[in-house]
Order: C-alpha cells, then sequence, then structure tokens
C-alpha cells in the first residue's frame, strides 16, 4: 500500500466499540486521496500498523468556540484563553482538555475542548484496536478549506463547516443557519453536491479528507494515562493576567514620571538663568540657584559671583570633556568643585586642558571624587606669566 497517512471519522463516542463501523480515508506522501470506505475500528487497526493515523470526532462531541482576544506574548495567550473559556464552560476547564489555536489576523482564536474523562476512554478504546494516533480534532477538520474559502459538509443530519486553516464550526440545524453562512459572505464549497437550499458549489468529493489539520490538537500536552484536575489553573492564570496588567501600568506611570521629571529641570534652567543671568551655564539649577542666593545673604564682595561665572566659563572651555557629565557643583567662594556622575570617561591623559587652565589663573586638580578648580597664588602667576614671556 502506497497510502501513510489513515484518517477516521468516529462514531459517537458512546458507541464506540472494536466492530464499530467508521468511515475512513488513506493519504498518500502528497496528501492526496488514495482510497476510502467503511471498515470497523479493529480492522482499520491491523491496516494502521507503522502508519499515521488521525481522527476526528463526531459532530455530538465536537464543542468548538471561538473568542476575539487582543494581542499577547504566546507565552500568555493560553493563559488568557483558559480564562475566557470559564465563562464558556460549565463548572469551569478543571476537567477539561482545552486547545487553541494561533491568534488570526482578526483576533479570533479557535478552542476546541473535551472532558478529559472521555477522552481517557477513547484512548483506551483505540489501543484495544492497536490504533496509535497522532492528532485528535473536531469534526471539521478534515474538510480541505483554502485561503479565502470555506469547505462544509452534512453529517448526521448536522453542519459542519471549515472556514479557514485554524478556523470551524457546527451547528445541529442545517436549515437554521443560512443567515450565518451569507453572513460570512463566502459561498462554501461542498465535497460532492450542494444541498438544496443552501449557498455554495459543487467541488471535488475528496476535499472531505484532505484538509491540512490545524492546530488545535487535542491530544496536545497530554501526558500519561491520565491527567489529575489541575485545580491550581485558573488561579495562576488569573494572577499571571493581573500581574501582567500590574507591570504594564507601573512602567507606563515610570514612562510618564521621567517625561515630566525632564520637563521639569528644563523649566528650572531656564528660569535659574533667567534670575541669574551672570551665570555662564547652568549644570545643576538647583545647586547653583542656592549658592547664589547663599552669596548674596552672606554679603558675598560684589566680584564673587563674577569669579565663580569666571571660573565656571572658563572650565567649559578648557574641559570639554566634562559637560553634560557633572553630578554636582560646589563653591565655597576660593574653590569651585566639579563632582562627574557615575560611569563617566576619565579627563585625557594629554595634560593640555590643565595648561590652559594655568593660563587663565587657575589651577587644576583630579581627585577621587572628582575636578577641582582654585586660583594660583600670585607668585605662581608670576613665575607662568614670566614663562610666557
Amino acid at each position: 500500500m502506497s497510502a501513510l497517512l489513515l484518517r477516521i471519522a468516529l462514531p459517537a463516542l458512546d458507541g464506540l466499540r472494536p466492530e464499530a463501523e467508521v468511515e475512513y480515508a488513506w493519504l498518500d506522501r502528497q496528501g492526496n486521496l488514495d482510497n476510502q470506505g467503511i471498515a470497523s475500528l479493529a480492522e482499520l487497526g491491523r491496516q494502521a500498523r507503522g502508519k499515521a493515523v488521525e481522527l476526528v470526532l463526531h459532530p455530538d462531541d465536537s464543542l468548538l468556540a471561538s473568542l476575539e482576544l487582543p494581542p499577547l506574548p504566546a507565552a500568555r495567550l493560553g493563559d488568557a484563553v483558559r480564562c475566557a473559556a470559564d465563562g464558556l464552560v460549565l463548572g469551569g476547564c478543571e476537567g477539561l482538555q482545552l486547545v487553541h489555536g494561533p491568534r488570526q489576523a482578526d483576533g479570533r482564536v479557535q478552542l476546541v475542548w473535551l472532558e478529559r474523562e472521555r477522552l481517557q476512554r477513547l484512548l483506551h478504546g483505540l489501543r484495544q484496536c492497536a490504533l496509535e494516533p497522532r492528532g485528535l480534532y473536531g469534526a471539521p477538520f478534515f474538510l480541505a478549506a483554502d485561503k479565502g474559502t470555506a469547505c462544509a459538509q452534512l453529517r448526521d443530519g448536522q453542519l459542519l463547516v471549515r472556514d479557514g486553516a485554524q478556523g470551524g464550526w457546527v451547528h445541529p440545524l442545517p436549515e437554521d443557519c443560512l443567515p450565518r453562512l451569507l453572513e460570512s459572505g463566502v459561498a462554501p464549497d461542498w465535497p460532492g453536491e450542494v444541498p438544496e437550499g443552501l449557498p455554495g458549489e459543487a467541488v471535488a468529493a475528496s476535499r472531505r479528507w484532505t484538509g491540512a489539520v490545524p492546530a488545535c490538537n487535542l491530544l496536545l500536552g497530554l501526558a500519561g494515562p491520565a491527567q489529575g484536575p489541575r485545580r491550581w489553573g485558573r488561579a495562576v492564570a488569573c494572577c499571571a493576567l493581573a500581574a501582567a496588567v500590574w507591570t504594564l501600568g507601573l512602567n507606563l506611570h515610570a514612562s510618564q514620571m521621567a517625561s515630566q521629571g525632564l520637563a521639569l529641570k528644563q523649566q528650572m534652567s531656564q528660569r535659574v538663568k533667567q534670575v541669574f543671568p551672570q551665570l555662564p551655564v547652568v549644570l545643576n539649577p538647583l545647586q547653583q540657584a542656592r549658592q547664589q542666593r547663599d552669596a548674596r545673604l552672606a554679603g558675598g564682595t560684589q566680584d564673587g559671583p563674577g569669579r565663580f561665572a569666571a571660573m565656571v566659563q572658563q572650565a567649559v572651555g578648557a574641559m570639554p570633556f566634562a559637560l553634560g557629565a557633572i553630578e554636582s557643583i560646589d563653591y565655597d567662594g576660593e574653590t569651585l568643585r566639579l563632582t562627574p556622575r557615575a560611569g563617566v570617561r576619565k579627563p585625557p591623559a594629554d595634560p593640555a586642558w590643565q595648561a590652559a587652565l594655568a593660563q587663565a589663573g587657575l589651577q587644576a586638580g583630579i581627585g577621587a571624587d572628582g575636578w577641582s578648580l582654585k586660583r594660583l597664588p600670585a607668585d605662581a602667576l608670576k613665575s607662568e606669566a614670566g614663562r610666557d614671556e
């Protein structure tokens, strides 16, 4: 046999037995239909040894839903789906095998679920028939739905519609679902023939079996013969969502505070410059304003502020590496101390900047806490002048 993949449409789980007759199809390596028919599960188990097996549930057992969710990281999508599904499932999700597909471009996420106890009974019954499936899906998901089209089928009086690679739905009353089909704006393809009174066109009957399977495989994450109820699943998911929302809000608040702080610093710099126009540059507005205020209250000499301003101006001209790197400024009337911010680059090894300050009458020193400038003594000024001559 050249076929490699066996696909089976299961009967209702309440009637699942090894002798139960089921519809099946064999697909080749390219995913094309090789043959199809009806046989018992036991017979298919003998034929499928060493072959891949995929199953779809009966419409009565196919529980499907589609939710609209905001963009979320992949790690958070599962938690969000479980929280949202609690409102759809009676009794919560603790006893369910719940799987979902990826978020689509329109924000929709496909959900499929089955009671975990029924799923375990199904797998046990399949093992008795020597069938070990690699995938278990909702009833519509063997239908072939190309991009932008839908595919539909009537099975046991119920309508199955696959409306995309990851989406599908089941309607128990086909005669009442015409408005939904018309509302979708897409007339579905019907493998074989179009039922009377429903829109769409007939396509090859093989398209009932040849669709690519979706991501929502009910066997995903199933470990061991049975999984205990996840009693803390809902609480953990809610806590994770709350933490994510809290972190997002905290980051937004921090960003707003940083912007407000920067604007306030700019306003303070402009205000200090207006009040003390003699300052050549404003590096630390609050500290410089306090120094100017203290100097005036202390009745300092008239040239005190002017001397401070001149020293700052000379430092700016001779020490370009300090621009934008000053954490604080301290002036005691004689010595100007500049404290850099942590992590700024060291001054250049070339002492040319110190020589430039010396020519301006300032002595520059480098200490563990920063740089200091003070007036050269009178004899040093004369010596410096003599060397220049």
